[in-house]
């Protein structure tokens, strides 16, 4: 995978991320689904790591998803946010970074289905667990 890619993905899960967190800090009753979405997880270890993460304040949890940091890109790797964002909205992120998509002819908005089948869920009608590791 070429460093562009690679910077193209990190960019893109940021940006879904930073959604998502927008998302839990106006609607607080949407946190619950984090747990949620641990506790289906098969990893035991990565159930257990985030299990513990989730006992962090929410401020500090929210702070740390957002750094500009290798923690934080390692935290966003396998963030447990699927079903937060409204699927509307996960694909108007996914098609920002579709560099190498072609305009809608209805939209005009960049489209590119392999793209977005490829990024983690973070949509609300689905959650699948965490996105796999690189």
């Amino acid at each position: 995978m070429s460093e562009y890619s690679h910077h193209t993905i990190d960019a893109r899960l940021l940006r879904l991320t930073e959604a998502a967190v927008k998302r839990l800090d106006a609607e607080p009753a949407l946190r619950g689904r984090l747990a949620d979405n641990v506790s289906r997880w098969p990893d035991l270890r990565l159930r257990e790591q985030w299990q513990k993460r989730l006992a962090w304040p929410w401020l500090e949890l929210h702070a740390r998803l957002l750094a500009p940091t290798e923690e934080g890109a390692v935290l966003r790797q396998d963030a447990p946010l699927g079903g937060i964002l409204p699927a509307a909205e996960r694909t108007r992120i996914m098609r920002e970074f579709a560099h190498d998509a072609t305009p809608s002819p209805r939209t005009g908005a960049a489209v590119h289905p392999r793209t977005a089948r490829r990024a983690p869920s973070f949509d609300s009608a689905r959650s699948d667990g965490p996105p796999p590791r690189r």
